[in-house]
């Protein structure tokens, strides 16, 4: 039996300020407002997870402030989600996140990787090396990418490529807005 080499991903677009990593899916972090849960007929995320009810169709937003560079999660799901162990609620003020953690869904075993460009050299991780990480008054958009063997059959997340995010709040902590994002609002490009 032959063990398959695992493919590397993309080299990260030159706008990324991050990735999230789920199993076999990639999301460069392009935008101010992530969102991520679970696609439906009638609502599409940046980063669809998995087919669970335990995972809601936005679930959570990882919230990106060009200003300070800082990155912040805002729970929107009654079942919470855990960053590392920590148990972040809904309703609760964002929480602002280190260089690199997990994110959890509560009752499953469910986990995202997390990984910040801007608290680090500014550049990708050594997983993820291949490109400079450089910001520019350009606009973005969040790019996915299946890091697995290729197929022909395309995964679903790739329909998301390409797709802004929505508003988030301006300034820090409690202060932040607590609004979801909208997959096409342009006011979400990082610039």
């Amino acid at each position: 039996m032959q063990l398959q080499q695992q493919q590397r991903p993309p080299p990260p677009p030159e706008h990324a300020v991050g990735f999230l990593k789920y199993e076999d899916e990639l999301l460069y972090i392009t935008e101010t407002c992530t969102v991520i849960g679970r696609n439906s007929s009638t609502s599409h995320v940046h980063f669809h997870v998995a087919e669970n009810n335990l995972v809601s169709r936005k679930h959570f937003q990882v919230l990106f402030d060009p200003e300070t560079r800082d990155f912040y999660v805002q729970c929107l799901s009654k079942n919470g989600i855990f960053v590392d162990d920590f148990l972040q609620r809904r309703n609760a003020d964002h929480l602002k996140l280190p260089a690199s953690c997990y994110f959890r869904f509560p009752s499953t075993e469910i986990r995202i990787q997390f990984e910040s460009f801007l608290h680090t050299d500014s550049s990708p991780p050594d997983s993820l090396a291949g490109s400079h990480n450089n910001m520019s008054n350009s606009s973005m958009n969040n790019n996915h990418h299946n890091i697995s063997s290729s197929s022909s059959s395309a995964s679903s997340h790739h329909i998301l490529s390409g797709h802004g995010g929505g508003s988030s709040g301006g300034g820090g902590g409690s202060q932040r807005q607590s609004e979801v994002c909208f997959l096409d609002d342009p006011k979400t490009k990082v610039e």
